[in-house]
């Protein structure tokens, strides 16, 4: 199969169409929100960081001398993740809720 030569009408429709796509490629970067991530630490002093559009609840841990506690003494907040894990952290739930819903 040979294509022949372009023709004006098809140029512009193919320059047309170059465009549009340039156009939807551009709005797409543009409008995509950035990964914004938070800066927790564990209970070793560890950097953790949380991706706010993962956080779905956040617990504060029960005290150092209840009999229920989950976890060491350390930890402070509980925060459950989108993907169905938790990760523990030495900050208070107040100060983390600050941190992931800050714009």
């Amino acid at each position: 199969m040979r294509f022949g030569p372009l023709d004006d009408a098809k140029l512009v429709t193919w320059v047309i169409i170059g465009v549009v796509i340039a156009l939807i490629i551009l709005v797409v970067v543009v409008a995509a929100e950035p990964l914004r991530l938070v800066l927790l630490h564990n209970v070793d002093g560890r950097d953790i960081f949380v991706n706010p559009a993962n956080v779905t609840s956040l617990y504060e841990a029960r005290p150092a001398d209840d009999p229920k506690k989950s976890f060491t003494k350390e930890v402070v907040c509980m925060i459950g993740l989108s993907d169905g894990r938790f990760v523990t952290v030495s900050e208070d739930c107040d100060t983390a809720r600050k941190m992931i819903e800050r714009d």
